[in-house]
């Protein structure tokens, strides 16, 4: 009975993960002026997330470095929308981890010419070359992650999310060698 019970409530939890991420995709999908956008520092976003993640997968490990140094705090500031940019990076954060062997993720923040850029960077299964526009499509899965549970919606909603922010979400991958995911966004002024 256990194991039964166990295996509906992972059943349960994979459904309303599907739900909450079409939810997502669909708000994110809607009328882009009625997204509400705000003054928002990426650094606490990435360390909310981070926390987020780690009290709900403990054995992630999760590295965060400034690869430039900032010294005026405005450059970490963006417009943007609080929960969508968190959902953003929350998913970038969870895939590194969850593809690599030793669930870890490396983030690199810099800032260069008026971008914010984060690079997630796994050393995990990678994606092949023909698959990396695909992964962008919803509920596709490479078929190097089936064996890996997952709704295929994280990067969809991702990719849209950083269109919605002015910007863009690039992803170099080798197999067997790992995924690097770099989000560049506009510093707002």
């Amino acid at each position: 009975y256990k194991d039964i019970l166990k295996s509906i409530l992972d059943d349960i939890k994979n459904l309303n993960e599907i739900s909450n991420g079409l939810l997502d995709l669909a708000k994110a999908s809607s009328d882009i002026s009625a997204i509400t956008k705000q003054k928002v520092r990426i650094d606490e976003l990435l360390w909310s997330a981070r926390t987020e993640l780690l009290n709900r997968k403990k054995e992630y490990k999760i590295a965060i470095q400034f690869i430039t140094s900032i010294d005026d705090e405005s450059l970490l500031t963006i417009n943007g929308n609080e929960h969508l940019l968190k959902t953003a990076i929350f998913n970038l954060m969870d895939n590194a981890c969850k593809y690599s062997a030793d669930n870890s993720v490396s983030i690199n923040l810099s800032v260069i010419d008026k971008l914010f850029t984060i690079e997630f960077i796994d050393n995990g299964i990678g994606i092949e070359p023909d698959e990396l526009e695909k992964v962008f499509q919803p509920f596709y899965r490479a078929q190097n992650a089936k064996n890996i549970s997952g709704s295929g919606l994280g990067l969809p909603l991702t990719k849209k999310i950083m269109e919605i922010h002015g910007g863009q979400l690039d992803i170099v991958s080798k197999i067997n060698s790992g995924t690097t995911v770099k989000m560049i966004i506009p510093i707002s002024n």
